[in-house]
């Protein structure tokens, strides 16, 4: 094929050589007539015609691509993001699960029960006392007195049997 372009070439003049470098025109005139000859020509034009289109479908392609990618990307940094926010809230709620279990040891718990006690107690002398300077009648003497005293002796109840348990209860 290159044999035939260099022979078809060679027969044309130095002028129409030139013409053919400066004139578009008569380039593609000159490269219509070796095609409409040669017809290996004319199939390396389609071929390359084909692949240029080809070649377009794949950029289109290419660029769909991109674009999945682009939003498969950027899913992945708002599940990223939102996996670092679920795990700091849950180290949030893990800490506030370690405070609460510490408070709820059972020498601290057992202290606490005794101090509530204790304030039970407190409550019905003053209940009492109240009662003895007739500022409240009998019936609210009674449940009042009944409630804090028994609320204060159930406290020391489970204080006491706090105390007895075992840690790995």
């Amino acid at each position: 094929m290159m044999d035939y372009i260099r022979s078809k070439l060679s027969e044309l003049s130095v002028e129409e050589l030139k013409s053919i470098l400066n004139d578009e025109d008569h380039f593609e005139k000159i490269m219509w007539d070796l095609e409409s000859e040669d017809k290996t020509l004319v199939s390396l034009n389609e071929s390359n015609d084909k692949l240029r289109d080809e070649l377009k479908a794949k950029a289109l392609e290419n660029q769909e691509l991109q674009h999945q990618i682009e939003t498969s990307r950027n899913q992945i940094i708002c599940n990223y993001e939102n996996f670092h926010h679920k795990k700091s809230e849950l180290q949030e709620t893990l800490d506030k699960l370690k405070e609460m279990n510490s408070r709820i040891q059972p020498p601290i718990l057992s202290e606490k029960l005794l101090s509530l006690s204790t304030d039970c107690d407190e409550e019905s002398e003053q209940i009492a006392e109240n009662f003895l300077h007739k500022n409240i009648s009998i019936d609210t003497f009674i449940s009042r007195y009944i409630n804090s005293r028994g609320a204060g002796y159930l406290k020391k109840i489970k204080a006491d049997k706090i105390k007895k348990t075992k840690p790995d209860q």
